[in-house]
């Protein structure tokens, strides 16, 4: 096997069509693997008002789990594309048995940790009695699928470094389909659920169905890894050198623990601020979670980009192409800036129009149409702060980005945003729209940071930026 070329850096649109092709397939595999979570909203709420609290709350539990199991397998991505640049291909197999390992034993953890802790969780978080049986019975089932899904990222963020991620968009897209045909089965029954003597389960059917879908994952990726030309010779190395030992899985998960606790943290804080709203009132909070379900869908462009530009900097540096490496950066923060800038100028022409859409409420639109022109200020700092993050990484640099952000988020979002939103310090509380105006300082300070550090590392010698990490894995 012979290591695969660096895109070629001949013209500049060469080079932009080059990420193009590598981001918008991960975009639309982040959309849809979000599918799980949004279909069973959706679908339980038409079971009633306790069906939808019990899978929600639910969701908010396995949720970060899985969270946490992306973060320490995403390492896999820039560990493959390095290898590849570094022409080292024969070692990628040896690397791809420490993501199976880890992939396989998380997904078994968090399922553990899900089935026994979710009932003792509720009760101390205060979840209403009633909604507490139907929410660990969800999360039972949900959790017997978390192994299946290990083995998806593992191989996932394989496939993700070789740069074919159209494979996993394939994948997301029919597991999607295969959701949504499962859950309303399991909800509603039909014709053919009843020939086949399926039962309807009501809401825990959501469970059942996000299960057999997780175990899908991980079947379809494992299935495209052994048949593609280009994967089998990884899994002949990995045979060819099966043993891998406990050591080299615990520097895995301790050099991926940074990307981890970043993505955990992003979530915490975004409850955090949730919960804050939620005390100011109905209206408050449902202007919030539209305006944030907005944000959340707008950035899946950058995580795209940022994700496609990890691999593409990753294989760089891997050959030791210190100006390739740096276009590959410039042309990423580039897109990542004019892009959001087009979506920010939707969002400040249209907010009327957008929170729209998902309410009728005239006092629900109007506090959205308030949170949303924030928004739309710092769609662009988001967005190069997460690209920027990615870029790290394809570098090698796992904890800078956790520590940016981390101190960004506890040290200037949340303080500011009790400040704005919930204090009377500055002459009023201004409720939801303090909170966004505590993010968007944040975010701010991440930016700063994140540009000076990217500025640091890309001064060095590639060599010095990102190693092969092959050796610390075998």
């Amino acid at each position: 096997m012979t290591a695969s070329p660096s895109p070629s850096p001949a013209a500049p649109r060469t080079g932009l069509w080059t990420l193009l092709a590598l981001a918008a397939p991960i975009a639309l595999s982040q959309l849809f693997q979000i599918a799980n979570a949004i279909i069973d909203t959706v679908m339980a709420g038409h079971l009633g008002t306790l069906s939808l609290a019990a899978v929600s709350a639910g969701i908010s539990l396995w949720v970060p789990v899985m969270t946490v199991m992306v973060g320490f397998l995403y390492l896999l991505t820039p560990t493959v594309g390095r290898l590849i640049g570094a022409g080292k291909p024969d070692e990628i197999g040896p690397a791809l048995a420490v993501g199976l390992i880890t992939g396989l034993s998380w997904g078994g953890l968090g399922a553990l940790a899900l089935w026994f802790g979710s009932e003792t969780l509720f009760t101390l978080i205060g979840v209403s009695p009633e909604i507490i049986p139907e929410a660990v019975a969800y999360i039972h089932y949900v959790a017997l699928g978390f192994p299946g899904f290990g083995l998806f990222l593992a191989l996932r963020f394989l496939i993700e470094g070789f740069g074919m991620p159209r494979l996993i968009t394939a994948v997301t897209i029919l597991c999607a389909v295969v959701k949504g045909i499962l859950t309303y089965g399991f909800l509603f029954g039909g014709p053919a659920f009843s020939a086949l003597g399926l039962p309807v389960l009501g809401a825990v059917g959501c469970g059942l169905s996000t299960a057999l879908v997780l175990w899908l994952y991980g079947g379809s990726v494992l299935v495209i890894s052994l048949a593609h030309p280009r994967l089998r010779p990884v899994w002949r190395s990995l045979l060819a050198r099966p043993a891998v030992s406990l050591g080299a899985v615990w520097r895995f998960c301790i050099t991926g623990l940074p990307i981890a606790l970043n993505l955990l943290s992003d979530y915490v804080v975004m409850a955090v601020v949730a919960l804050a709203i939620a005390t100011i009132g109905p209206v408050a909070i449902s202007a919030h979670q539209i305006s944030y379900t907005t944000l959340n869908v707008l950035l899946m462009i950058p995580i795209g980009i940022g994700m496609g530009g990890a691999v593409l900097v990753a294989q760089a540096s891997g050959a030791g192409d210190r100006a390739q490496t740096i276009r590959w950066i410039s042309l990423c923060l580039s897109v990542c800036t004019v892009l959001p800038l087009g979506l920010s100028a939707l969002i400040l022409l249209y907010p009327h129009q957008i929170a729209g859409l998902s309410s009728t409420d005239p006092a629900v639109v109007s506090g959205s149409v308030e949170l949303l022109k924030i928004i739309g200020l710092l769609l662009t700092l988001d967005a190069l702060v997460i690209t920027t993050a990615f870029l790290l990484r394809g570098l090698g640099d796992h904890r800078g980005p956790f520590l940016i952000t981390v101190f960004a988020h506890w040290g200037v979002s949340l303080p500011s945003g009790w400040l704005l939103g919930s204090s009377s310090i500055f002459g009023g509380a201004m409720g939801a729209a303090g909170w966004w105006w505590g993010l968007l300082l944040g975010l701010s300070v991440a930016l700063v940071a994140s540009l000076l550090r990217l500025w640091g590392i890309q001064g060095k010698r590639t060599p010095d930026i990102a190693p092969a990490t092959s050796e610390s894995l075998s």
